[in-house]
């Protein structure tokens, strides 16, 4: 007998205790032929409450058996979209896109593309040029510089704040600047948004890195020249922009990639002074036939650089395989590919990603006969494009 049948004798003897034995009277049947009509009397109540109570039991356990056999069926796993990623935390709500003209950003849900807000430049006519978000999806920084400017103009930098809505509040000069004659090429806020990351080139063969805090006065700052050997960088060559900067959750590594040279981490608590010397290597951008072409990113977690990568073809770009490839952070060893398309004309853009890497957000471009990116979030081997967000010319979007 199993547990079932236990709890129904038991609440059957149950309720016919509560019936006295001579209270039920003895059974006699009408004559034969004749018709008789029941009706409830107080002699039978007793039992027939035992009875009701037997078969609300009986009930109870047939409708017990059915949700447990509806809860133990297998179910349809419902399409991954890009709303369900953001119902389930595991994409950003909103993200921050700068206008192909840069006179203005806009502030959009992830989940549906829709504008929620727009913002202008603090300074009228000026324009923004980055822009780059902390990790609680709700602290942006976008730079701004002369309108009738030069990439060599000066930049400034200011801050604002989400509301739970996606309005964003007043913005706010932050410490930092790069200066007339000394080309922006990188910008990443820290994760807890009190550190400001910022790239330049201060002059000819010559790239410089510096950490603003928001908080203290400290601005380490670090500087390569054509005399400094890096991976892939031979003695009197000219280095490469830093043109993709990335944090660690902890705050305590930063990463950065030379144009072809590779990825390195540093401490932003290194002591001012070369950058080579402060820096380790990261990893030189190829393995098991593919290369990086951009955007390493390291993960939150601090294990994995990701990047956006292509097996290259010898009949034609346009048969190349695209993906991005994600190595271990120390050892330099290709992982897996994540986002893997069967050809692409052009190496993939990455503009975000999660904490252990396992959800992506970057752009692919679409033709060979079209510079424009679409922008998409890379799960698996599935490449799920934004909604309502057009086609772009660069990676100009932060989350």
């Amino acid at each position: 007998m199993n547990s079932i049948e236990d709890r129904i004798r038991a609440a059957a003897q149950a309720a016919a205790d509560t019936v006295p034995p001579d209270s039920v009277p003895p059974l006699r049947l009408p004559p034969a032929g004749r018709r008789r009509h029941w009706r409830s009397s107080g002699a039978v109540a007793p039992l027939a409450a035992a009875v009701a109570v037997v078969v609300v039991v009986i009930a109870m356990v047939g409708i017990g058996r059915a949700v447990h056999n509806a809860a133990s069926a297998p179910r349809r796993a419902a399409p991954e979209t890009i709303a369900s990623l953001v119902a389930t935390g595991l994409v950003p709500r909103y993200y921050v896109e700068i206008s192909t003209s840069g006179s203005d950003a806009a502030v959009r849900a992830t989940a549906t593309g829709k504008t929620l807000a727009t913002i202008a430049p603090p300074t009228a006519g000026d324009l923004i040029v980055a822009v780059s978000a902390a990790a609680d999806d709700r602290t942006f920084v976008v730079a701004e510089r002369p309108g009738a400017g030069t990439r060599s103009s000066a930049v400034t930098f200011y801050q604002f704040r989400l509301s739970s809505t996606g309005r964003p509040g007043r913005l706010g000069r932050v410490p930092g600047s790069v200066p007339s004659g000394e080309a922006m090429t990188g910008l990443a806020f820290s994760p807890r948004a009190d550190k400001l990351a910022v790239a330049s080139r201060p002059g000819p063969n010559k790239l410089q890195i510096k950490v603003y805090s928001l908080v203290t006065a400290a601005v380490p700052t670090w500087t390569a020249t054509a005399s400094d050997v890096g991976p892939g960088l031979a003695a009197g060559t000219a280095p490469g922009d830093v043109t993709t900067l990335s944090w660690t959750q902890d705050e305590r590594t930063l990463a950065f990639a030379w144009d072809g040279n590779g990825t390195r981490l540093i401490s932003p608590d290194a002591p001012s002074g070369n950058l080579i010397s402060a820096s380790r290597a990261g990893f030189g951008g190829t393995g098991q036939g593919w290369t990086c072409m951009a955007s390493p990113m390291i993960t939150g977690d601090g294990t994995t650089l990701a990047c956006g990568a292509r097996v290259w073809s010898p009949e034609s770009v346009s048969n190349d395989q695209i993906g991005y490839a994600e190595y271990a952070a120390t050892l330099g060893k290709l992982e897996h590919v994540v986002g893997q398309r069967l050809s692409g004309p052009e190496g993939p853009t990455l503009g975000w990603v999660n904490a252990s890497g396992g959800v992506l957000i970057g752009g692919v471009q679409a033709n060979l006969n079209s510079p424009l990116l679409i922008v998409g979030v890379i799960t698996g081997d599935r490449f799920l494009p934004l909604p309502g967000s057009p086609d772009l010319s660069s990676m100009n979007i932060a989350w």
